[in-house]
């Protein structure tokens, strides 16, 4: 079977080289955003159907409030276009889902600093090219905020949540709105324990399926589109975990559920449980596949590489890709592309982080992707001949010349840049080896690098 390894050689190198035995070749590529802020990451991708991407994300402005800031690209991974939605002063979005190929939702909270120290609830809506149609914000509860929304057609707008209540301290909330924005009707949780809301799905209905956690107690709850319980499931000491941290309706109407634990898992309609598919580390996301196939990403983080794996519908391991990745890699969401790509969008360090791979999770394009450091870099390395030098932002406004010498001492390649924040080099003509590359500015070396070019 297949692996994919990747061989970090500094701390902010997160992917350097691909080595895989399979013998067919993706058109995948990882890409990392700044764009200007301290820090950046992304919670969401969908697909437009023009095979562009739309990602959710929020970023930490130089003053230490955070906004959000959603992203259009095109299927390369360039940006087509960028929407900024500061609701207020301190805005952290926590959930994004999106309804067809037209709208795209956010939510989360704004929080007030002092010394009010309180939480504003924050829903907006954005169509595909990045316009803002509505927004709402909800100050009638104390501390309240959206931990999770999920659309339907027909049922519009499921949000949840959680606020304080003076009386009883733990509420969790469930309310519809309908497309443009009005509420229809509201639900509330109240129980002597703590109480915190699960992932959801809305189903074609109308109706909506949610996980909650009351206590260490997982509940599996499914709600009409009037908001009446049509069932309640509780699972007492039946899993290590709550088993129902994200929700995917599958395509044969069973439920795709995350855990927090290792598990991956199926139910019924009814809340009976299908099956349970162990996984070796914690699981980061999951979706179904157009042809029924289930992938998983799993691990990354300081103690775990990361995988991805996919299964065939009757659970048969199909392929599995081993990265390893940075300490501070996070994945937070993945979806299908028509193409049969596979898109997973997270945070490195501090930059918005998408990756793109083929169908069989392969990755063969790195130039795009900058380490996030200050001096000169040459990226990926090893590579196959083609790189791209990191100039420093001081230092751009300066001629520089680079120089390429072969192991005897023969130059294969001088160019020089400026005014530029890299400068792409080409190898591809060379035999693979090391090579000794050298900057200049004026007569001066001012870095220099081996270069190891491997076919």
């Amino acid at each position: 079977m297949a692996r994919v390894i990747f061989f970090p050689t500094k701390p902010w190198v997160v992917l350097l080289f691909l080595l895989t035995f399979a013998t067919a070749r993706g058109q995948g590529y990882i890409r990392s955003y700044l764009l200007g802020a301290p820090s950046y990451r992304f919670i969401h991708v969908s697909e437009r159907k023009d095979g562009g991407l739309v990602l959710s994300g929020e970023f930490t402005a130089t003053s230490g409030a955070n906004h959000s800031r959603n992203l259009g690209l095109n299927a390369q991974g360039d940006i087509g276009w960028q929407m900024d939605t500061p609701i207020l002063i301190y805005d952290y979005k926590k959930t994004s889902c999106r309804l067809g190929d037209s709208l795209y939702f956010d939510a989360g909270c704004t929080v007030y600093p002092e010394p009010f120290w309180a939480m504003d609830a924050f829903l907006f809506c954005h169509d595909a090219a990045g316009n803002v149609l509505w927004t709402m914000l909800d100050s009638s509860s104390e501390n309240n905020c959206i931990a999770v929304i999920t659309a339907s057609a027909a049922g519009g707008v499921y949000t949840m949540g959680t606020y304080v209540d003076p009386i009883v301290a733990n509420r969790v909330y469930v309310q519809r709105f309908d497309l443009a924005g009005h509420l229809i009707w509201r639900k509330d949780f109240v129980h002597v324990e703590a109480v915190e809301p699960m992932g959801a799905v809305a189903l074609v209905d109308g109706s909506l399926f949610f996980g909650l956690s009351i206590g260490d107690t997982p509940w599996l709850i499914h709600l009409d589109e009037a908001g009446d319980a049509i069932m309640r499931r509780k699972y007492s000491g039946q899993f290590s975990g709550n088993p129902f941290v994200a929700i995917t309706l599958m395509a044969d109407g069973n439920l795709l559920c995350t855990g927090s634990d290792t598990s991956l898992r199926v139910f019924s309609f009814n809340g009976d449980l299908l099956h349970s598919q162990q996984m070796e580390v914690h699981i980061r996301a999951a979706m179904e596949a157009a042809d029924g196939d289930i992938i998983v990403v799993c691990g990354a983080g300081s103690d775990y590489d990361m995988y991805m794996q996919r299964f065939q519908h009757n659970w048969i391991p199909r392929w599995k890709r081993y990265y390893d990745w940075s300490h501070t890699t996070a994945i937070a969401a993945i979806t299908p592309c028509a193409n049969g790509d596979i898109a997973l969008v997270g945070s490195m360090g501090s930059e918005g982080l998408l990756i793109r791979t083929d169908c069989e999770g392969n990755i063969t394009d790195y130039r795009a992707c900058l380490p996030p450091q200050a001096g000169f870099a040459l990226w990926p390395n090893p590579n196959d001949g083609l790189a791209r030098l990191a100039i420093p932002a001081d230092a751009t406004d300066q001629l520089h010349t680079v120089q390429v010498y072969d192991a005897m001492g023969k130059r294969v390649l001088a160019t020089s840049t400026i005014d530029a924040p890299f400068l792409d080099l080409d190898l591809s003509l060379v035999d693979q080896g090391v090579y000794f590359l050298r900057v200049l500015r004026g007569t001066e070396t001012v870095w220099q690098s081996r270069w190891t070019v491997l076919r």
